[in-house]
Parts: structure tokens; sequence; C-alpha cells
């Protein structure tokens, strides 16, 4: 019962076929993950090996010394002269002298 005899093959042989297709492609999958993951560690040991190189080639600066604090700054003054506008009077409650006082 294979399809070369002019038989259609089972269910089941259609499985092992697809599932032999996917262990195939899982394999070449896992020989390119294999070959990225050992080219990643060649790349990180040479980018090691140049940050040493670098730390080593370059004197090591010493820190300055801290600088002394600054005089507390006296308080700043606006440059510009104060306005405030006059004060209004209360309202009493009277509507009318308001609009008396508008009209005026």
């Amino acid at each position: 019962m294979t399809e070369h005899s002019g038989q259609q093959a089972s269910p089941a042989d259609a499985i092992r076929r697809t599932l032999s297709e996917q262990q195939s492609q899982l394999h070449t999958h896992e020989s390119a993950l294999r070959e990225l993951s050992a080219r990643q560690a060649e790349t990180n040991q040479r980018l090691t090996d140049l940050m040493n190189f670098l730390q080593k080639s370059v004197p090591q600066a010493t820190p300055p010394d801290p600088a002394p604090a600054p005089d507390p700054a006296p308080p700043a003054r606006p440059s510009y002269s104060e306005v405030r506008p006059p004060t209004p009077e209360r309202f009493s409650g009277d509507i009318y002298r308001l609009t008396a006082r508008r009209n005026v």
C-alpha cells in the first residue's frame, strides 16, 4: 500500500513522512543555531580582547580633586521693577452700584 503501486498512502504514512520532514528541518535549524552561537562566542571574545587592549593602551587618568564648594550666591534680584496694580474696592453687594459706575 504505497503511492508507487498506485494505491493511496494511509494517514499514518502521511504523518510519518511529515514528521520525518519536520525532523530534518529541525536538525538543519539546530545546526544553524549552533553555528551562530559559536560565531557569537568568538565575536564576544574578540570584543573582550579589544576592550582589554584599549584599556591597557590608554593611561588611566586619576580623578581630579573635588572642587571646593562655591560660596552661597546672594538672593537673586529681578532685573525689572516690580509693578503692583492697585487693590480694587471691596464689593458691597449692591449690583446697581456696579452698573452705575460702569456707565460713567
